[in-house]
């Protein structure tokens, strides 16, 4: 079943700010037929769509069902949003997606609306908000997947307080062989959001982890992803001991390469059956 894509601008009244979303539908889709709903949220610097995951679905025969695919934008640059709701109250990104989007595709769109019926994954700035956001929210979802996540286990505050990158961007910057000092070329400035990232830290909120809720992470082993890896670890032995349900897989290489073909095809097997085993429960 292939895939007709809309994008759809609107004037947020959560964000008090013009913003768009992507969605793709199934075509050829009946007059009474639903749709599970699957948000994908971008990482930093990218951009609202995903031509892989989008015709990994399409090509994806052993589906009983396809999602609809909402592609949130996430902001860029120093207004860069990290998918929370900011410290100031200025961008809630998290309520705008949970209190805004959703109901608008909800309503507009053919989708379920029972109970934990809704998927969301991302990479890396979007593998941290689909954490995020989806462990705040277990009533809303069923599973959700994470990609080269970062800020699975933040600090609490930055090393020093004079807008320095924080290390895991540093040691991205030198991964790259970029110069420090062009450090703001590259990036931008750091995102205004940072302070309240540090103080909403997925690992702080583990403890009120619910058994159904699946969770997919993947993450490499080259360049700073090895830090992010060693995160990875952390938290999900922190899993291990709440019992959850998750699949943790390793990945020879950096950053986001657990999105090719096969890594997109193994989130969206465990999305899905886990969309399923929730709806015949319901």
């Amino acid at each position: 079943m292939k895939y007709r894509k809309e994008k759809v601008d609107f004037y947020s009244e959560i964000l008090n700010h013009n913003t768009f979303f992507n969605i793709c539908i199934p075509k050829r889709a009946g007059i009474d037929q639903k749709f599970p709903l699957l948000i994908w949220l971008h990482g930093w610097g990218g951009y609202p769509d995903s031509p892989m995951l989008i015709e990994s679905i399409e090509n994806n025969d052993s589906l009983n069902e396809k999602p609809i695919i909402l592609f949130p934008w996430g902001f860029e640059g120093s207004e860069c949003s990290e998918w929370t709701n900011r410290y100031d109250g200025s961008l809630s990104m998290e309520d705008h997606i949970i209190k805004e989007l959703i109901p608008i595709v909800q309503s507009q769109y053919p989708v379920y609306t029972h109970y934990k019926s809704i998927m969301m994954g991302g990479i890396s700035m979007g593998g941290y908000g689909a954490i995020n956001i989806g462990l705040k929210n277990q009533d809303l979802f069923c599973a959700i997947s994470a990609s080269s996540p970062q800020g699975l286990e933040l600090p609490h505050e930055l090393p020093e307080k004079d807008n320095k990158y924080p290390d895991f961007i540093l040691e991205h910057i030198k991964d790259l062989a970029t110069p420090y000092e062009d450090a703001y070329k590259l990036w931008g400035e750091l995102p205004k959001n940072i302070d309240h990232v540090l103080n909403n830290s997925p690992q702080d909120f583990i403890d009120k982890i619910k058994v159904d809720l699946g969770i997919y992470i993947d993450v490499g082993n080259e360049g700073f992803e090895n830090k992010m890896r060693q995160s990875a670890i952390n938290f999900i032995q922190k899993l291990q001991k709440k019992k959850a349900h998750y699949i943790f897989e390793q990945f020879n290489g950096i950053h986001g390469g657990g999105i090719n073909s096969y890594g997109i095809q193994r989130k969206i097997q465990f999305l899905m059956e886990n969309f399923e085993s929730r709806k015949l429960s319901s």
